[in-house]
């Protein structure tokens, strides 16, 4: 099948879609995929102006989204960026794609405390109290939240327990 180009306007329909959707604007470009869509049925891939969502659990299905206790759903999806996107997130400031990589270090950082400190037998109030913020991160605003680091330190401390690190 080939290819459609559709505007923000318009919506396209179809009983196997595997879409590949990106947004070009001012420049830039953004484009999403999400592997086995049509399989992982409900779905949803919505273009704006401005935005690109994809919906898990789409608010277009009528029906209930259900998963029974211990049940797990994994999705897996792709987002491509240009090589000078300028990143928004959702708390931080806006950077690029070096602030995404230093922010990536950061998360490898708290993992490898959190494991070491798990590996020690510490508890995990010990391993947050013990973590000490590196000079090269200090500079990041999400050191202003204590929570956020002590949030992190929990949960990869969990996963180190439970063999997932």
């Amino acid at each position: 099948m080939a290819p459609s180009s559709v505007t923000p306007s318009q919506e396209q329909t179809g009983r196997r879609a595997t879409p590949i959707v990106t947004l070009e604007r001012d420049g830039q470009t953004i484009g999403i995929a999400m592997r086995y869509f049509w399989e992982n049925f409900p779905k949803a891939i919505e273009a704006g102006p401005q935005s690109l969502t994809l919906r898990l659990f789409p608010r277009q299905y009528a029906d209930l989204h259900e998963l029974q206790g211990g049940e797990q759903k994994t999705h897996e999806f792709v987002v491509a960026f240009g090589k000078d996107t300028v990143f928004v997130p959702g708390h931080g400031q806006v950077c690029g794609q070096e602030g995404i990589a230093l922010e990536g270090e950061v998360m490898d950082d708290l993992a490898e405390h959190a494991q070491k400190m798990a590996k020690t037998g510490v508890s995990v109030e010990e391993a947050q109290r013990r973590y000490t913020v590196p000079e090269k991160f200090k500079s990041l605003g999400i050191f202003a939240w204590s929570y956020s680091i002590d949030n992190a330190v929990t949960q990869f401390y969990a996963a180190a327990k439970a063999g997932k690190l």
